[in-house]
């Protein structure tokens, strides 16, 4: 079996830009031409952050409680499937989210690239979400 690359809902520059943002499909492609397994579910259901929007208002129906929640189900389904490792990669939301993940013990690897508003009590399990100005 290949090795197995989980990538949560990966976001680019933008705060939470979704699953087809150009640059994470780039990222993916790289990734699984690499021979990883990747996965990129839409964590947003169809709702993704767009430019013309409140984060404020956003976010407190994109809680990356919830998209930890659905990723842990989406990992836990790989591995019932074969695989043997799952790693998971997260850009601004999916960094605050991979955060929270990575206390589970259901990962292999974490890795946060533009962390969003990440502070020390995230890190070390406080989940407290806010937006950070």
């Amino acid at each position: 079996m290949k090795k197995l690359f989980y990538s949560l809902s990966t976001l680019t520059f933008y705060f939470a830009a979704g699953y087809e943002a150009p640059k994470l499909r780039q990222i993916a492609e790289k990734v699984a031409a690499a021979g990883f397994y990747v996965v990129v579910p839409d964590f947003f259901y169809g709702d993704p952050y767009l430019h013309d929007m409140e984060i404020p208002s956003w976010l407190p129906n994109h809680l990356p409680a919830k998209g930890c929640e659905d990723a842990r189900r989406v990992v836990a389904d790989l591995k019932t499937k074969g695989a043997l490792a799952v790693g998971v990669a997260g850009f601004c939301w999916g960094g605050m989210t991979v955060s929270k993940m990575s206390g589970y013990g259901e990962i292999e690897a974490a890795v946060i690239l533009h962390p969003g508003p990440l502070l020390e009590d995230d890190i070390h399990g406080n989940y407290n979400y806010r937006y950070v100005t």
